[in-house]
């Protein structure tokens, strides 16, 4: 019995708690296109899926577009 507390403590009290929290961008909608500029004249280069999650790049959204990561790059969704 003193050998499973001893392996649960070791096991379980080692874990620390780790945070990976970040501000996102989420979609609800079935589809939401994603623009390289800030122009819904552009051809989208992707879309996010509903309930899609991608970090903000909140530098560089504008009034009407959020920025976020997308593809390794800084595009924007309406």
């Amino acid at each position: 019995m003193d050998v499973i507390l001893a392996l649960c403590v070791v096991v379980f009290g080692s874990s620390g708690a780790v945070l990976a929290e970040y501000d996102c961008a989420c979609n609800y909608n079935p589809q939401s296109p994603v623009f390289s500029t800030p122009s819904d004249t552009s051809l989208p280069i992707g879309f996010l899926n509903m309930s899609d999650c991608k970090p903000d790049a909140p530098s560089h959204s504008t009034p009407t577009f959020s920025a976020i990561q997308f593809r390794n790059q800084v595009l924007t969704v309406v």
